[in-house]
């Protein structure tokens, strides 16, 4: 069957289904003689599996690692049942605290702001295990424009597990940096984010996910193939209007130079590399391809591209 026909089976998106396949999760045949995918029922059967392990909130990585390893099903099963054990104690918790806040009828008593504070702190705990908790809690910490903004940019890659101490510190040190330092944004780069439609803004979100993830899972040929179209691609914009291009790289420039002087790429890349396993992958490519730009491309735009 065609990939609208599984679509339909499975309740999922063509999107979804191809970015599964992407992931190695499913291997549908090709018909040669068209390029179709076909999907047969072993594939709508690991669509179904995946999208009940998605519903449990269990991460793509821990679902291929299944896949591969049937025996691993049940163990991954038992661990979300244990995990579900433990935040259904800490909503118990957090429904206690709650019942204890509303039969006290002054709210501001030092006792009373104490179990505001535990409360906060619970549901704060409750949050951290699931899947976007990074995302909104950027959002919480540092509201409007600038919150966003950083969400905006790193979107494809806030789908963080707080799995370890060094990521715990890393986190840490991440608020710290955006707490203490003002990121001054090129003249009307803000107001050209904020005027942006919802849809927009979410297409575009949604259309750079895809690509990131693409990119993260090229072959050495395709890598290759991806670095000489954007060579090619660069050499054609520098040759098109260069003094239109040279103020742009300019501002682009003054901006980077800027983000090194406040530390950006000493203290929220190097923390932001050991948070995310996707973007130290992701990392590793943009520097790869750094270096092909600085060998092929003419002075001065081989010196565009050299901070990460």
């Amino acid at each position: 069957m065609k990939i609208h026909e599984a679509a339909r089976q499975t309740g999922l998106t063509k999107k979804a289904i191809r970015f599964y396949e992407q992931e190695g999760l499913i291997s549908p045949s090709i018909d040669e003689t068209n390029g179709y995918r076909e999907y047969d029922n072993e594939d709508l059967r690991r669509l179904v599996e995946i999208t009940l392990f998605r519903r449990l909130n269990i991460p793509v990585k821990e679902i291929k690692m299944a896949m591969q390893q049937p025996d691993h099903v049940h163990h991954l099963l038992a661990e979300h049942k244990s995990r579900l054990e433990a935040e259904m104690k800490q909503m118990e918790r957090s429904k206690n605290l709650i019942e204890t806040i509303l039969e006290n009828p002054d709210h501001k008593s030092e006792e009373l702001m104490s179990k505001w504070k535990l409360l906060s702190d619970s549901i704060d705990l409750d949050n951290r295990q699931k899947a976007g908790y990074i995302r909104e809690k950027l959002l919480e910490l540092f509201p409007g424009t600038y919150g966003a903004m950083i969400v905006h940019h790193f979107e494809p890659f806030l789908d963080i597990q707080m799995d370890s101490e060094r990521k715990e510190k890393a986190w840490l040190n991440i608020i710290a940096y955006l707490d203490e330092t003002d990121i001054e944004y090129p003249p009307g780069f803000e107001e050209m984010f904020n005027g942006m439609p919802d849809g927009l803004l979410e297409q575009y979100k949604e259309q750079l996910t895809d690509d990131m993830k693409k990119l993260m899972h090229l072959t050495k040929e395709e890598e290759k193939d991806y670095e000489a179209k954007v060579i090619e691609a660069f050499k054609r914009l520098t040759s098109g209007n260069e003094q239109a291009f040279s103020e742009k790289f300019k501002i682009g420039k003054d901006f980077k130079q800027e983000l090194s002087r406040n530390g950006y790429y000493d203290v929220f890349i190097k923390n932001f590399i050991i948070l995310s396993d996707e973007y130290r992958n992701y990392h590793r490519f943009l520097r790869r391809l750094q270096k092909k730009l600085q060998t092929e491309l003419p002075e001065p735009w081989s010196r565009m591209e050299r901070q990460e």
